[in-house]
This record gives C-alpha cells, structure tokens and sequence, in this order.
C-alpha cells in the first residue's frame, strides 16, 4: 500500500516509520498532489493534504482546526475527537527523542507558560528560589503554572522528561495530570503555594529530583513512531492502550535497583569513609560520585558509635 504523508512538523519520523513496516512505502505529499495513487493520506495537527475521503491525522496540539482526529496525542484531547465525529479515536503518547546527560538533574529552576506567571515568579524570589532561563543547562526543575490544558504545551512537557527535567505542574492541567504521575515521573500541586512548597523541597533533595527524573525520562522512552504509525493504519479498532500507572513505592524500589544492590548496605557500619558488613566492605571513594552519595543517603549520616574500629 501506498501512503502519502504531509510535509510538517513530524513527518519525516512517520515517513520512516511506515517505510519499516513490510508492505508498505510512503511518499510526501501537499495540498497540490493527487491523491489517487494512495490507501491513506495521513498528516500531523493541520498538515496541508489534498481533499480525500481515507484522511487520518495524528494530532499533538488542542486547537488543531483539522477534523480528521484519528489518533491523539494525550487522553485529555479523545473527548475532543469524539465531539468531531471520531467515533473510535486511539491515544498514543507523543514520541520525545532521547538525551543524553552529562550530569544528573541539577536543581536550577525555570518557569514555562502564561498563567501566574509574574505571581510565581515574585513568590518564588521572595522565599530566595532564583529562576534561570529555560534553556540554561543547569535547569532540573521546570515549573509549568498553566491552569488548563489549551495553555500548556505538551511538546515541551514530554521533552523536560525526556532530559530528566522534574516537572511542577498544576492538577488541573490535564496535558500534565494525562503525562506526569504525581510523585512517579513528576510533581502535580493543587495551587501556587503547594508548587512553592514543592520548588522548595526539590532544590535541596537531590536524590528525590534525581529518582523523578529518572523515572519521566523512561515513561517517554515508552512510546515510539512505530506505534504512532500503526494507530493510524488501524480501522474501527475499539479500545485505549492506558497509560503505565506508576506508585511512589513502586518508582522508588525501580530507583533503588538502578543504583546496584544499595539495600544491602543499609545494615552496614560506616567509619574512615567505609561501609562495613561482617564478610564486605566498600569503599565509597572508588565510587562515582551519584552511587556515592546515594548511598550514603540510604544509610543516612555516620554515626561515631557505630564506626568501624
């Protein structure tokens, strides 16, 4: 089959995509192309394509003018493609390129989007919380205050994830409340002065900002073109993939894992930089300074009547 994919933001990832899949070849395509030769024409948000009966888009922004909702990318905006006339639309996350860090999350903080914003701002200075711009490299926090959806921007939500970025946002913004598990891959607050709170703790817990990083950068490394593409080449399928649904203790075990059997030097007696068990011993100055600290986090501070003699 044939399928013809408007030129605009995403294409060429959908190109590639369909071009993968067995049977299959993809052509770009605009408003001026005939659309005869092609089964499907798809396209993301409001693509240009030619008038077509088999159009199918895959849609990332809430004011999308476009009719053709067949697949969306956040479950907040499936009410809206009913409204339209999808009966069966399909939820698949937006795909967010992977990064590669340097350094874990720092705790710089920066503030994205319209609502409360010089509010939060002047509240978060008066508690001595500097804000950095957006792409400052030392950025670990980002505070998204939108109030609804229509102003909250899910590209960048999912990209702060994917760079292991916290995001604070609001409980009432449904594109962050579809995309950010409260405690899991994010922090959600009911109001200004819980996201204050939160800011507060984040900046002087390292090991909390790192967890959640950690865990939202792996909940966008869930989804794929792929799966966008076969969404799209899916007709009348009747049923939404759910989103993965993470508990706090559930995260926190996953992170503990991550740092290489830390729970078994919990017990351990610590003393001239060495933690140590009846037949083990470790010395943290071999280790890298993340799986340093964490540790000694888990055991929590020295005790001089435990030290090791």
């Amino acid at each position: 089959m044939r399928i013809g994919v408007a030129v605009g933001e995403y294409a060429q990832d959908i190109y590639g995509a369909i071009n993968s899949l067995s049977g299959m070849a993809a052509d770009f395509v605009d408003i001026e192309t005939d659309p005869t030769p092609y089964g499907i024409l798809v396209a993301v948000d409001d693509a240009p394509l030619p008038p077509a009966k088999n159009v199918r888009r895959y849609v990332t922004k809430q004011d999308t003018d476009a009719e053709e909702w067949a697949v969306v990318a956040s479950r907040n905006l499936l009410c809206e493609a009913v409204a339209r006339g999808n009966q069966y639309p399909i939820a698949v996350a937006l795909p967010t390129p992977a990064y590669h860090l340097s350094q874990p999350a720092p705790s710089g903080v920066a503030i994205v989007g319209p609502d409360l914003g010089e509010k939060l701002t002047a509240a978060l200075r008066a508690v001595k919380i500097e804000l950095l711009h957006f792409e400052n490299e030392d950025v670990g926090i980002v505070i998204d205050p939108s109030t609804s959806s229509r102003q909250s921007n899910l590209k960048l939500i999912r990209q702060c994830m994917s760079k292991e970025r916290v995001i604070v946002a609001m409980q009432s913004n449904s594109t962050a409340s579809d995309n950010i598990q409260n405690s899991s891959t994010g922090r959600l607050a009911s109001g200004p002065e819980e996201i204050i709170q939160i800011v507060r703790d984040l900046v002087h817990d390292d090991y909390e900002r790192q967890r959640l990083g950690f865990e939202a950068k792996k909940f966008v490394a869930s989804t794929s073109w792929s799966r966008v593409v076969r969404a799209l080449l899916l007709g009348g399928r009747k049923g939404l993939p759910e989103f993965e649904l993470l508990s706090q203790p559930v995260a926190k075990r996953r992170w503990d894992a991550r740092l290489g059997h830390a729970h078994k030097w919990q017990t351990a007696k610590y003393g001239n930089g060495q933690l140590r068990l009846p037949e083990e011993h470790l010395d943290l100055g071999e280790l890298g300074p993340l799986r340093a600290m964490n540790l000694k986090k888990i055991i929590g501070e020295p005790d001089p009547r435990k030290a090791a003699p």
